[in-house]
């Protein structure tokens, strides 16, 4: 059956590229249709993780310092390669992809900078072309930029393929929802953008939505070679003054869920999207998603379910009344040992057994002035304290301050009373950082609590 499939692929995608490639642009001399295999390209390791975990890699080879991986995706013959960043690296390897490995397509996938105003972090943007911003003319009056890096050097716009691109989009839209996926310019350019007056000089130049520093170069040696290209990104930061920042915390997320809407774009080729008779019944919820796993698991133990109807809602924030009421359930759903009351928890609230629960086991506890404010976000290191504590409920030997001191950028924004669990939950893997940012201040998103439940329940439960 999996010969079949692939079979079947490798069809799906020589028609899908050779309809809407027309009569190809003639290579090296060659005329015929290229009905090769996909190229999917990313600038640094962390995007192109999840899927070379996830294809079926039947060769590896190392061509000028850069591993290309041969296998199948989700039924699509591939070939996966990490670039580098910046301009100059992502054509050199997309010139191999194209001469080395007879690709019929490229996908060019992994994270950028929101430039669009309602173009938000975690969003996807799926490019209907692409610019070189930085391409022009240093004078003694400052930059004038011009198009002439574009086959079309009125406009500079470098095309992409539509068909690729719309099975792009339909994919993004999938695993994320259609009001979190975007159309529109990328702008790409040698620098990393953190700076609200560039954003709005993209925005006026170009109608720009997102800002990064490899597409535009892998869309120009597509065009030039006349293969087809799709560009898609997921925003790890919004290119403003503190992009560093939000990057540092967001990249690993936005990388993994670009590679969820590539591997379900795999899944569309193939022809097998929802053939998968056991599916989560969450719309929201794909089984690309970097996520799917921790909410089966989750959904399945009965810890969590729909946020309403048929969705999951992944990426909302998660409340203190949430995380109490999933560890109440962990334990299975235990009568309250105290009478403990907090003012606004209602009686008849669904998280109220669990809230005189975790109480009475001094896993929570309110503020002085009798609230527990259930339904606020719950801040990471919140968070912490709460499984912190239900940690030292079920072992006594979770001692205080046995733990390595915290070792982050921003490790004096951790306010003193989470200090000691955030160590924990630091030292055992279940709450990390990112690039050096712990942001304990942030709040945590109904998919990142599924995630820490599955490594807590493996750890402690």
């Amino acid at each position: 059956m999996r010969t079949a499939w692939k079979q079947i692929g490798a069809f799906l995608l020589a028609m899908l590229l050779t309809v809407s490639l027309g009569t190809p642009a003639a290579l090296a001399g060659e005329s015929e249709a290229r009905p090769g295999p996909l190229g999917i390209i990313s600038a640094m390791d962390v995007e192109l993780k999840k899927l070379v975990e996830e294809a079926e890699i039947s060769k590896e080879e190392t061509v000028a310092g850069n591993t290309f991986y041969t296998g199948t995706l989700h039924g699509v013959d591939v070939v996966l390669v990490r670039a580098g960043v910046g301009k100059v690296l992502a054509a050199s390897c997309t010139q191999t992809l194209i001469n080395n490995y007879r690709v019929g397509g490229v996908v060019f996938t992994g994270i950028a900078g929101g430039v669009g105003d309602d173009v938000n972090v975690m969003d996807m943007v799926v490019g209907t072309g692409l610019v070189q911003h930085d391409y022009g003319t240093e004078t003694n009056d400052g930059f004038e930029w011009n198009g002439k890096a574009a086959a079309d050097q009125e406009t500079g716009l470098i095309p992409v393929d539509e068909a690729l691109s719309k099975t792009a989009y339909t994919s993004a839209c999938a695993v994320l929802g259609q009001e979190k996926v975007h159309r529109g310019v990328i702008a790409t350019g040698d620098q990393f953008i953190s700076s609200e007056s560039y954003v709005k000089e993209l925005q006026d130049s170009f109608d720009a939505l997102a800002c990064e520093m490899e597409g535009a170069a892998v869309a120009r040696v597509c065009d030039q070679y006349g293969v087809p290209c799709a560009v898609l990104r997921c925003m790890s930061d919004k290119a403003d003054g503190i992009a560093h920042d939000t990057y540092a915390f967001n990249y690993t997320e936005a990388s993994n869920t670009s590679a969820s809407v590539v591997m379900n774009m795999m899944e569309t080729l193939s022809g097998k999207a929802g053939s998968t008779g056991d599916a989560l019944p969450f719309g929201d919820v794909a089984e690309t998603d970097w996520f799917y796993d921790a909410v089966r698991t989750v959904y399945t133990d009965d810890l969590m379910g729909a946020a309403s109807g048929d969705t999951f809602a992944p990426y909302a924030k998660a409340t203190r009344g949430m995380l109490t009421t999933i560890l109440w359930r962990l334990e299975g759903s235990p009568e309250a040992e105290s009478d403990v009351t907090f003012s606004d928890v209602a009686a008849d609230a669904y998280y109220a057994d669990a809230v005189r629960w975790a109480a009475g086991k001094n896993i929570i506890a309110g503020g002085t002035d009798g609230r527990f404010t259930p339904d606020q976000p719950i801040t990471r290191e919140q968070m912490a304290v709460i499984l912190y504590r239900y940690a030292q409920s079920k072992d006594e030997t979770i001692a205080s301050g046995s733990y390595a001191e915290l070792d982050f950028t921003d490790t004096r924004e951790v306010s003193e009373y989470a200090y000691e669990a955030l160590c924990w939950c630091a030292a055992e893997g279940i709450i990390t950082g990112s690039n050096g940012i712990l942001d304990p201040q942030g709040t945590a998103n109904r998919a990142q609590i599924a995630a820490i439940l599955v490594r807590i329940s493996e750890n402690v439960a």
